[in-house]
């Protein structure tokens, strides 16, 4: 499933999610992303490529979307965010990035959550200015 607006030319794509493996997906799309310098945003359930022309607010507003959306779901698999805090907490960072956060890609630079640039700041992060 893909979503292009005339406002937001973002594509978003779902995919079904392999409960078995859920690295694989994000890694391969992920590989593919930084080998063409461009930008993403994937978790096991979508990836999300900005078109040419995106601003940089639309895109970060899609990730997020995407994440919130993730987050939702492996908090119904897991039985509450408790749960998949726990999961979080106890998984290696990379596991943490392609299984929980997702990852974005901007430029062919992979960005840890906090430095998202224009995304929105939560916790410990929301004094930081966006750079």
């Amino acid at each position: 499933m893909s979503v292009e607006t005339p406002t937001s030319p973002v594509q978003v794509t779902k995919h079904l999610v392999d409960w078995s493996s859920l690295s694989t997906g994000p890694a391969l799309r992920l590989n593919e992303t930084l080998l063409n310098q461009t930008s993403g945003y994937f978790n096991p359930a979508y990836s999300v490529i900005p078109l040419p022309g995106t601003s940089d607010a639309d895109f970060y507003r899609s990730a997020c979307q995407a994440l919130i959306k993730w987050t939702r779901t492996l908090n119904q698999v897991l039985g509450g965010p408790s749960r998949r805090k726990r999961a979080f907490r106890n998984a290696p960072y990379m596991t943490q990035r392609l299984e929980f956060l997702g990852v974005l890609v901007l430029r062919g630079q992979i960005m840890k959550p906090h430095d998202w640039a224009g995304a929105p700041k939560r916790g410990k992060y929301a004094s930081r200015k966006a750079s």
